[in-house]
């Protein structure tokens, strides 16, 4: 069936990790969470199973190892990551065996609309989106029916079109509006909220960037029915390379809502983190690390320094050292032969910092 490179959707695969590697993720969510290690071990229809085997997909990234079991449960999710992180991915494969299973068993329809709507922040990413969602089909089985939305000269045909029904329509903020706005002018219906199953939002921070308020007017119609404890009745996930203290409101009207971040940064945001921005050279960044040192007990309060090459850390290393600071420095080639202990200064490069057990570190520079 016809379709598009999954790689293409900028999500370059991870390479195979340990076990530990896939904990390092903020995980918030009111059940237990399980978690994906191996691909074949996702509740995946056959469509999407043999799709991903086609195109050698069979690497897991963080954030989808935790969001594809929570949204085949039917939870909702805020998914928080960086361009790499594989957002995209964690919801497509498992929004399409969703859809899948309830066309199979029969229970849901849909005569006027769509029964999943997907919101892109770009008409090229409305189009790589729904390509590799209609490339799950098998043209030997039954197929979910898909609609791309956001050309404007496009936009009376495809109110006409959605009169029929589609199972997924997927489609700018502009394009949206400018189908309800045809819809109105036509005097017709395009959308029908019981029939509504699935909202997606992917790059929420991007599109409110543009569109905050008639994205935040979109979603205020579309999530209108609540049930009665105000909870959302349609399955919801939400994706955003930065963290955004809106997505609070959401999560706290979600039914069985789960908050996903895979970013560091973001984490640290989210939990109110205070940051402290200074540009040096490279030896006012030594003195203001010995001088960041000598005010605090480093003992107490565990420090990490994370600087660029190992070249530096070694440096730095030296430099602590001759200061009576005691220090343990890691660069790709120490990594395997040194014990952690906790009194003392951490120095390493980020491509050792996967390595690192960080989960006590109070103190982190960036050197």
């Amino acid at each position: 069936s016809p379709g598009v490179d999954l790689r293409e959707l900028g999500e370059a695969p991870v390479a195979r990790t340990a076990k530990k590697r896939y904990q390092r993720v903020l995980v918030h969510c009111p059940l237990p969470v399980t978690m994906v290690e191996k691909i074949t071990d996702a509740f995946f229809c056959p469509e999407v199973h043999e799709k991903l085997k086609q195109f050698r997909i069979d690497d897991v990234h963080r954030i989808q190892s935790h969001a594809w079991p929570h949204i085949f449960r039917g939870g909702s999710a805020v998914l928080v990551g960086n361009r790499n992180s594989g957002m995209t991915l964690a919801y497509l494969p498992m929004l399409y065996t969703r859809m899948k299973q309830d066309q199979e068993d029969g229970t849901l329809g849909v005569n006027v609309g769509a029964r999943a709507i997907v919101i892109c922040g770009s008409s090229r990413k409305v189009q790589k989106t729904s390509k590799t969602f209609d490339g799950f089909n098998d043209r030997h089985r039954t197929q979910l029916t898909v609609l791309a939305s956001s050309a404007p000269c496009e936009t009376r045909d495809h109110v006409i079109e959605l009169q029929n029904g589609f199972d997924v329509l997927f489609t700018t903020v502009p394009g949206f509006k400018r189908l309800l706005e045809c819809a109105q002018q036509e005097t017709v219906d395009v959308f029908q909220l019981e029939d509504l199953q699935y909202i997606v939002v992917d790059d929420y921070d991007t599109i409110v960037q543009h569109y905050g308020k008639q994205l935040k007017s979109i979603l205020k119609t579309l999530m209108s029915r609540v049930d009665e404890h105000g909870k959302f009745k349609t399955q919801v996930v939400l994706t955003s390379t930065r963290w955004m203290p809106e997505f609070m409101s959401f999560l706290k009207r979600f039914d069985n809502p789960m908050l996903c971040i895979s970013s560091g940064v973001e984490a640290a945001l989210y939990g109110r983190a205070k940051f402290n921005l200074q540009i040096l050279t490279r030896d006012e960044k030594v003195r203001a690390v010995r001088e960041i040192l000598s005010t605090q007990n480093y003992f107490h309060e565990p420090t990490m320094v994370i600087c660029n090459t190992a070249e530096e850390v070694e440096h730095l290393a030296d430099v602590l050292r001759k200061a009576s600071v005691s220090v343990m420095a890691f660069t790709t080639t120490t990594i395997e032969t040194h014990q952690m202990h906790k009194n003392a200064v951490i120095l390493c490069t980020d491509a050792c910092l996967l390595h690192i057990n960080v989960r006590y570190i109070q103190n982190l520079i960036h050197f």
